[in-house]
């Protein structure tokens, strides 16, 4: 994969590749280069480079699952267990 392709897939990753150098995400100043040859240039393994992207999408999941429990939590305590059962009925 392309460092174009990792970051439109996978926002989170920027943070990895700006910590490399990389300011640009969109537009023709993107670099279009594999990320292994993105390592090589960089002077990082690419078993490194590839750990810390997987890190970061592994942490954005997290975040997403925590405010998913919260939301729940909150509906949970707003409605009774019977509101929630018309809420999941109606929609």
């Amino acid at each position: 994969m392309t460092i174009e392709e990792v970051t439109a897939r996978y926002p989170e990753c920027r943070r990895v590749f700006h910590r490399y150098g990389v300011s640009a995400f969109e537009g023709p100043e993107v670099p279009r280069k594999p990320i292994l040859f993105f390592a090589a240039d960089h002077n990082i393994t690419p078993k490194q480079l590839i750990t810390e992207l997987n890190e970061a999408i592994k942490r954005r999941k997290l975040r997403e699952k925590r405010w998913l429990y919260r939301c729940i939590y909150s509906i949970r305590r707003i409605w009774p267990s019977r509101g929630i059962e018309k809420l999941r009925k109606a929609g």
